[in-house]
């Protein structure tokens, strides 16, 4: 079982652009693939439409292993989102390459993510590409913090982002 809480800020913190809630099932099934369900109510500030209320539900699978230091892993989620009286579903496809010593306080990551829209012909258009460096810092087995910074190319605008995540497990 998971669950998680999210609230995303825009322009320096000023304002509030997000809020999600998300509960799920994770399901080791083999050593190195899991399955991942969720469904995720969103409060949204949608611009001049003001701020509505969203339905997204998400399947996939991660493929992940160890080498020596270095974790690699391979996630695929087909999401499909429904706010504001419309709805989309796309392919997300995420690489991950961590490097997790023993001896280091904060461990480097890198991942490359392309969302794919589903059910129309653009869809190997990759209208939305991120590129996420950042450092993890666990604090305990049940809590860590990412900072990242993350450049998303898409075909409406592209955004530099900073961010902060801290992960805390019940």
């Amino acid at each position: 079982m998971r669950g998680a809480f999210q609230a995303r800020t825009q322009n320096g913190l000023k304002e509030m652009e997000r809020e999600r809630l998300n509960v799920g099932l994770n399901y080791r099934v083999l050593p190195l693939l899991q399955l991942k369900g969720y469904y995720e109510l969103q409060y949204r500030d949608r611009g001049a439409a003001g701020w509505k209320i969203g339905h997204r539900y998400q399947a996939g699978f991660i493929v992940s292993g160890t080498k020596r230091n270095i974790k690699l892993g391979w996630r695929e989620l087909l999401q499909h989102t429904f706010i504001g009286g419309t709805n989309e579903a796309q392919l997300r496809s995420r690489l991950r390459i961590a490097y997790e010593s023993g001896n280091w306080v904060v461990y480097p990551y890198f991942s490359v993510e392309a969302f794919q829209p589903v059910g129309d012909k653009a869809f190997f258009s990759l209208p939305r590409v991120r590129y996420r460096p950042g450092v993890r810092w666990p604090f305990s087995r049940k809590t860590a913090l990412d900072v990242y910074y993350c450049r998303q190319y898409d075909v409406k605008r592209c955004l530099n982002i900073l961010g902060l995540n801290l992960e805390i497990k019940l």
